[in-house]
Formats: C-alpha cells, structure tokens, sequence
C-alpha cells in the first residue's frame, strides 16, 4: 500500500478541478477525490512504481455532477519514487473536433437526401463524392462510383473530348461558374439523360482549386415533352388539314396556315 499525497501542484491543475491549491496539498488523492478509485488510478501507479515505465491514458471523459471535461494522462516515476501526473485538458479541442464532425454530418445528410444530383470531382474528373440520388440516376452503388473518372465512364464518347475541355477551362477560371448548363449523360444501363447542371469550384483551406461541385436535375422527361410538343406543332402547322384552337369565350388562339387558306383570312386576324 501507498500514499497518494498531493505534493505539488500548479494552477491549471487547480482550475481543471475546480480546487484550491489547499484543498490539494497535503491531502491524499482518493480523498480529495473518490471517483479516482473506481478508475483504477492505484492500480496504475503502483505499476509505474514497481516498473518504472510512464503510463499514457488517451483522451477520456470526466464526468461527475460538477464537472465535465475531456483528458489525457502521463503517469511518470521521479528519481525518487514520487510520482509525477500530468493531465492535459483536452475540452476545447475535443469540442472544436466534434462540432466539425457535426457539421460535416449534417452537410453529408443534405448532400444525401437532396433530390439533384450532387457530384464533386477532383481536377482529374474522377468522382470524389456523389449522393444516393446521383448514384440511383446512374444505376450504380454510390461506394463503386468513387474514382471512376466521370468522362470516360458517362459522357457520350463523342461528347467526352468537348465536354472535357470545358471542364479543364472551368479549373483554370475560363468558365463562368454557377450558371445553368444542359448536357446528355450516359448511365450503366446504357439510358441516355439530360441533365441540367449548376457548376462550381471547390477550393482547398489555401485557395487552391482542387476540383468542381456540381448539381444536376433529371430533365429528361421535361425535354422529351417539350420535343413531342414541338413535333405535334409543326405536325399541325404543316397539315393540309385546317386546325384551329378556341378558348372558353370562343376567340381563336390558334389556326394552322391550312385553316388560313381554306377560310381566306390572315392568321392575324
């Protein structure tokens, strides 16, 4: 057996424990606080007296009704068999690190759950990260996608040349960013789409441009649409047959140049 009497000790000491120096001094350890028996504190020592080798505890939780912060110990013999304890408070960082991890999460989860496509690419044009979305609209598994090069794997083969280049200019700040372009992708299934896509650069801590986020939205069905449209048109337009269009007051607002012809009125009119 041995005693654990507080010798010295200095003011951070002090502080991390919410103690006066002469609560401290001159008290045994368990004493002043009994919550070190139960984690095993003098087993600890009395194995850094029999061995002298240091003892390292890595960051820990101490939790009591009072206090609460994050830790890490060096237990150290002294030529004279005193024992040295050096307890490093580790809160701030602990905190700073878990907000980041916070925040990168809750960015994770909108970068997941957004109903667009979200693709980031490093300035090879190989995918760094793609959301569940973007991975069902391309039929493959978000895991098996990283590090494909997005080009080679699904832009059309006679578009990759183009579309590459327009990448490289985007890098090197030729090309305006966040503006609104379309362009056809080809999926695993082999399905061509056309995807509306909003680009911009992403920058390491140095501004340094290390590839491109981009955001795309599935308009293919929209563009199919507008093309059918466009077709009945000028399938209309161009009838031999009369066509007209009237509204709920009986006005036209539409005739074909077939209906102009037959009733020898100008569409105009």
């Amino acid at each position: 057996t041995f005693d654990l009497i507080v010798k010295q000790v200095n003011k951070a000491f002090c502080d991390l424990f919410a103690l006066a120096p002469t609560q401290l001094i001159g008290n045994g350890l368990i004493d002043i606080n009994p919550e070190l028996r139960e984690m095993h504190i003098l087993n600890v020592i009395q194995t850094v007296l029999d061995t002298g080798e240091s003892f390292y505890q890595p960051t820990s939780l101490f939790a009591n009704e009072n206090l609460h912060f994050w830790f890490e110990t060096f237990i150290s013999r002294l030529p004279n068999h005193e024992i040295m304890v050096v307890i490093n408070d580790e809160t701030a960082e602990v905190e700073a690190r878990n907000a980041i991890t916070a925040e990168r999460d809750r960015a994770q989860q909108i970068f997941d759950i957004a109903g667009v496509i979200m693709l980031i690419l490093d300035r090879d044009g190989n995918i760094s990260a793609i959301n569940r979305y973007g991975a069902s609209i391309l039929g493959t598994p978000q895991e098996e996608l990283i590090g494909e090069n997005w080009f080679k794997r699904f832009i059309l083969p006679v578009e990759q040349e183009t579309v590459q280049k327009v990448f490289q200019e985007m890098l090197a700040g030729k090309q305006e960013e966040n503006r609104r372009v379309e362009s056809e992708i080809i999926t695993t299934a082999g399905e061509i789409k056309t995807i509306a896509w909003t680009n911009t650069l992403v920058r390491d801590a140095n501004g340094y441009v290390i590839g491109t986020l981009s955001s795309g939205e599935d308009v293919t069905e929209q563009r199919k649409m507008i093309h059918e449209l466009q077709l009945i048109n000028s399938v209309i337009e161009n009838s031999l047959n009369a066509f007209d269009i009237i509204n709920h007051e009986g006005k036209f607002i539409f005739v074909n140049q077939a209906y102009v012809e037959m009733w020898g009125y100008d569409s105009a009119e």
